[in-house]
């Protein structure tokens, strides 16, 4: 039995290597998703426990260093610290991109403290070494910083020159970029610099006081009772803005990553197992009514028929074997490159990929079961097969009646012969051929959601950086300034339009519900940045009143025309009433809009502006980027040329690779369902196709009979494959919506159109492949079989 079950498999090798290629790709989808998913959560969750990562973060106006002994002093509070952070720009010497650089104060001496550091290489910046920093490994790796480097930066209008100590890595920056416009790190123009507490006090003039808030809560405390008691004691000094640590973007960033593997590693793998379990269940069943007289000859030899029924089993259970074990080892390798690939986005001191047993036992008990039920469940056939019965061929299935297309019998008689041929072959089968469609239909949606990503991506950018930011530079002043600046900004070279811009953080409120958000006042006439609807048509700002983002007046359960209560989260002002306008869509970060002069006033100033959005000649970018560091009041100036190649380099490399395996997977699912149903369907219709050799069909004729009957088959599974690929569309937009960033339902005509040609080639594949049994093809043994 054993060597019969070695022959067996033999005979069907072709679809052997088919279904345990499926099987490799769940099981090494099931090892490689769930062990980068344990890599980073058990990197990730003792990273935050070694280095303290803060529960809770307050960003004041200014405020006495000591407050955080009276927020450390709250029950539920295991520790506090205070700190000052600033955002200057760097002047790097072979940079010719402006440079944003985040100075974070630490302890003068080297303790633990809050959000500690990792000091990667060099030393700790201690005092009388100011103005010593240390700089972001990504950071200094990017630009080639070494300890004991300088660079200039420009800290109130004055240039400060700084020295390295060494660099660093900290758990609230594993996922290092500035804010969520910039969407994905940018190590070159984007770095953290830690500096001495006395340092930054001094150049930034705030002797004994803080702009920042890191709370460590108690095991057991509510972080949001706590961040709103602890927001409360900090109101008087304006806190600007508030949030947890699941809010944090670094940590958000990670999270949601570590959300989309888990899932992935929970449907992904099912899929496959699922598609080679069915294909088993069809091969095993077409190979027991193949050797109905085997079967009967082997019980009246005396095997029984647990016997017979374990070696059918077993076929099915050897083709799982085997796919499992490649599956194992397919599967560690691309964990191994999973998180190498994660390194260029997350960093952490230590991140490497261990093998974890358990996973191994449960892939193999995954990749065993399906196939195992599936080959018992087709097996069980046997146990109805008599040897005197069984000695007789099977007589062939009845004739359930004719097509539909048969019904017109004007149509019918205007189909080619071979056609006709076609449809009463589909309608006959109907098992297989629903699931050729299944199979299909599972392929075309998979490729669809992969395809997905790249139009929603790309429709985010050009909504957000062609169609809204239209600015070619955005520059950011370190205080609120009158018109005079946008005077000098006018005047700076290559400077075509200059447009004021005020960003507030302010505290919304609608019945009980409350948020801080960031508002932006805007002219209402403004050529650099226009507010659009849901059908991309530019709205004009009202005089009085608030625009905002759909996601922000989703959790307001506001809608356009109520009153919200909102108020500048700056010590001194009051509360206003203010009308929602509008409601618009949003997709990176939550932005309020209110027309300039509007929110000038609830300031109570005539016209207040703290950026200026430009209009830039590209040929003269550089000439903009050195003139604007002279400028006392600048704080730090984006360039969007700069930020998009970026983007274009990092980014969307990352995206095809992680779409390329998608793709594969997705051609391993079609080629296997379409190549096994077609081989087995030769070898069941061999005397049927020898007869139409004899009868004077050439051989492409026959292949065009076999072949039709799948195209069509494969054209109705993309067909039905398509609201599949929208509905898992929308789930991924689901999974991943979130305050930081929402996926857009965007799919483009033509992706359908790629989606289906990829579809095409894979059939074409499975055609190839089943070209060879066609042509060896052996007539005279054919027709020799028994009726």
């Amino acid at each position: 039995m054993t060597r019969k079950l070695l022959r067996d498999l033999w005979q069907v090798k072709g679809q052997v290597l088919a279904v345990a290629a499926v099987i490799v790709c769940g099981i090494a989808a099931f090892t490689a998703v769930n062990s980068a998913f344990r890599d980073l959560t058990l990197t990730r969750d003792a990273y935050m426990r070694d280095y303290r990562m803060a529960d809770l973060f307050f960003t004041v106006e200014r405020a006495p260093a000591s407050v955080v002994d009276r927020v450390a002093a709250l029950d539920g509070v295991a520790r506090a610290g205070g700190r000052l952070v600033f955002d200057v720009t760097l002047d790097l010497e072979d940079h010719p991109d402006p440079a944003i650089g985040r100075i974070i104060s630490i302890p003068d001496r080297n303790v633990e403290h809050v959000n500690d550091v990792h000091i990667a290489s060099g030393t700790y910046p201690s005092p009388p070494d100011a103005p010593k920093v240390l700089l972001s490994q990504e950071f200094a790796e990017a630009n080639g910083f070494e300890a004991g480097d300088s660079f200039r930066a420009l800290i109130n209008g004055k240039e400060v020159t700084l020295r390295t100590s060494g660099t660093a890595l900290s758990p609230e920056y594993i996922y290092v970029i500035r804010g969520i416009q910039d969407f994905v790190p940018n190590p070159e123009g984007f770095g953290i610099l830690w500096a001495p507490r006395t340092f930054v006090e001094e150049v930034f003039g705030y002797g004994n006081a803080v702009n920042d808030v890191v709370v460590r809560l108690d095991n057991g405390a509510d972080p949001e009772a706590m961040l709103e008691r602890i927001d409360g004691l900090l109101d008087p000094y304006g806190v600007i803005a508030k949030l947890e640590r699941k809010d944090q973007i670094s940590y958000r960033s990670l999270n949601d990553e570590l959300k989309g593997l888990e899932a992935m590693g929970r449907t992904v793998p099912m899929m496959f197992l699922l598609v080679a379990s069915i294909i088993l269940f069809i091969i095993t069943g077409r190979m027991i009514k193949r050797q109905r007289e085997q079967i009967g000859v082997l019980k009246a030899f005396g095997y029984r028929d647990a016997q017979v029924l374990l070696h059918y089993a077993g076929i099915s259970g050897a083709i799982g074997l085997i796919g499992t074990a490649g599956g194992l080892v397919a599967g560690d390798l691309l964990a191994r490159s999973m998180v190498q690939m994660y390194t260029s986005f997350f960093r952490f001191p230590l991140l490497r990929h261990q093998v974890y047993p358990d996973l191994f036992v449960f892939g193999l008990a995954f990749g065993l079961l399906g196939p195992l039920v599936a080959g018992y469940v087709a097996g069980r056939r046997t146990l109805k097969i008599a040897p005197a019965e069984a000695m007789r061929p099977e007589p062939p299935a009845p004739y359930a009646g004719g097509t539909l297309a048969e019904t017109f019998r004007f149509l019918w008689k205007r189909i080619p012969f071979t056609w006709k041929i076609v449809l009463r072959n589909i309608t006959r089968f109907k098992g297989r051929s629903a699931f050729v469609i299944f199979g299909v239909g599972l392929s075309m949606g998979l490729l669809l959601m992969t395809f997905f990503f790249l139009d929603s991506l790309d429709y985010l950018l050009h909504f957000q950086y062609d169609l809204t930011n239209r600015e070619d530079a955005k520059m950011r002043l370190n205080r609120e300034t009158g018109l005079d600046t946008l005077r000098e900004a006018r005047r700076l070279p290559g400077v075509t339009r200059a447009e004021p811009l005020l960003e507030m953080p302010f505290e919304i409120r609608h019945g009980l519900v409350k948020k801080n958000i960031l508002v932006m006042g805007i002219p209402r006439e403004s050529r650099l940045h226009h507010v659009l609807d849901t059908s991309l048509n530019r709205i004009r700002l009202p005089g009085h009143g608030i625009v905002l983002p759909d996601l922000t007046a989703e959790m307001l359960r506001a809608r356009a025309g109520d009153t919200l209560t909102v108020k500048p989260l700056y010590p001194g002002f009051d509360e206003s009433e203010v009308r929602v306008a509008r409601v618009v869509p949003q997709y990176l970060g939550q932005t309020a809009y209110m027309d300039l002069a509007y929110e000038s006033s609830l300031l109570d100033e005539p016209r207040a502006m703290n950026a200026v959005l430009l209009e830039v000649d590209p040929a003269r970018e550089r000439d903009l980027v050195a003139a604007a560091k002279d400028m006392p009041t600048v704080a730090t100036l984006d360039v969007k040329s700069a930020l998009m190649a970026h983007f274009e380099t990092m980014f969307i490399d990352f995206m095809w690779i992680a779409i390329s395996f998608y793709i594969l997977f997705a051609g391993i699912i079609a080629f296997a369902v379409i190549y096994t149903s077609a081989a087995l369907s030769i070898g069941e219709r061999s005397r049927e196709l020898a007869s139409m050799r004899v009868l004077g069909l050439h051989r492409s004729e026959i292949a065009r009979i076999v072949f039709g009957e799948y195209f069509t088959l494969s054209v109705i599974g993309i067909l039905a494959g398509i609201p599949l690929g929208l509905l898992m569309a929308k789930g991924i937009i689901l999974a991943y919506k979130s305050e930081l960033y929402t996926f857009p339902y965007v799919i483009y005509n033509t992706t359908y159109l790629e989606t289906a040609a990829a579809i095409a080639l894979f059939l074409v594949l499975a055609r190839l492949a089943c070209e060879r049994p066609l042509r060896k093809l052996d007539m005279v043994s054919a027709l020799k079989r028994k009726d």
